[in-house]
């Protein structure tokens, strides 16, 4: 405990002399301060993008909808996943009015990925790593479905298109313990 007491004792006094010197005993105190703070670990932060919708009516309806992803230099991977489900689609055939076309378009307009379904599906999850164009990408998404409720069974075409980005950030010992992008 007394050991303790005269470190904080020795700390202050260095505090108080160096705030004498001016701007030079400025930047040793940081450096004290820096020292005693712990290492920095490198993390990675999530975001996810996802469009989804269940359609309902007995009628075939379109759907279209779009969101932008922004990728920087420091995105270190990129996941896609896709599902689509449409009830009784080999066995009953409507023609081209069921089918859901995902799409992820780098800045340029330039397909990145696609997927296009035209009964239930759930392919295997698409992780991809950098180099990637850096930018605003855009996930689209245009569909046509049916949904009825119906006394036997109720059935609804549906889909779900997610992509996760994961970008490189460093966690410094701090109480927030917060993912800073350096």
């Amino acid at each position: 405990m007394r050991q303790r007491s005269v470190i904080l004792s020795l700390f202050f006094v260095a505090i108080m002399m160096s705030s004498t010197v001016g701007c030079i005993g400025l930047t040793q105190v940081r450096e004290a301060l820096e020292g005693m703070r712990g290492e920095p670990t490198q993390g990675r932060i999530s975001e996810s993008y996802s469009l989804n919708h269940t359609f309902t009516g007995l009628s075939a309806a379109p759907f279209f909808a779009s969101e932008e992803i922004k990728v920087n230099d420091r995105v270190t991977e990129i996941n896609i996943y896709f599902r689509a489900t449409m009830d009784f689609a080999d066995n009953i055939q409507v023609g081209e009015a069921r089918f859901v076309n995902a799409k992820l378009l780098m800045p340029d307009g330039s397909v990145f990925w696609e997927e296009e379904a035209t009964n239930s599906t759930r392919p295997q999850e698409i992780r991809t790593y950098p180099p990637f164009v850096t930018g605003i990408w855009t996930l689209e998404v245009e569909a046509r479905g049916y949904g009825a409720d119906l006394v036997v069974v109720d059935s609804y075409d549906d889909f779900m298109v997610k992509v996760t980005v994961e970008q490189q950030c460093t966690y410094y010992p701090v109480e927030d313990d917060v993912c800073a992008f350096d």
